[in-house]
């Protein structure tokens, strides 16, 4: 079993989570149960997974969080592009974000294969 808060991982992934929230608070109104919610979620589920799979017994049952983590990531680079397509992020916020999402994505796919 990991203690995940001395996880970096699992740090930097309630880091990106919280900047989601902060520059998701920009968007308008109307996409608070489209866009907003989705990378919201998404952000969250990161560090929840990485979270929820320290508490299980086997390195099996971690190792598949890791990678629910990891499609997380994913599903927020897509968003992350469709809110670029959508104008609510400009496209130097789009990298920005997805500069610090590739960093963790590639951080979890090392400490997955090291399970």
């Amino acid at each position: 079993m990991h203690n995940f808060r001395n996880l970096e991982i699992w740090s930097e992934s309630i880091e990106f989570a919280s900047e989601i929230y902060e520059k998701t608070k920009m968007f308008p109104l109307d996409e608070k149960d489209g866009m907003i919610d989705q990378m919201r979620r998404s952000a969250v589920r990161i560090s929840s997974n990485i979270a929820e799979g320290s508490s299980r017994e086997s390195k099996k049952e971690f190792k598949q969080s890791i990678q629910f983590s990891l499609s997380s990531t994913f599903e927020l680079f897509a968003q992350l592009e469709i809110a670029n397509q959508l104008k609510l992020l400009t496209e130097k916020e789009k990298e920005r974000l997805l500069s610090k999402l590739i960093a963790l994505e590639r951080k979890l796919a090392t400490f997955h294969k090291q399970l």
